[in-house]
């Protein structure tokens, strides 16, 4: 164990990872789902 740091950096990188990755997910359907929304309000 020469470098006690590394594990807890690998998980800060996943974790900023996980993050990141679902809120690009939650934009993905974010998005879709409003302009549906735009859409169907228009049409009413």
């Amino acid at each position: 164990s020469s470098c006690p740091e590394e594990p807890s950096k690998s998980k800060e990188t996943l974790h900023e990872l996980r993050a990141s990755l679902s809120t690009c997910l939650a934009n993905g359907m974010i998005l879709p789902l409003q302009a549906l929304l735009l859409h169907s309000r228009e049409k009413l």
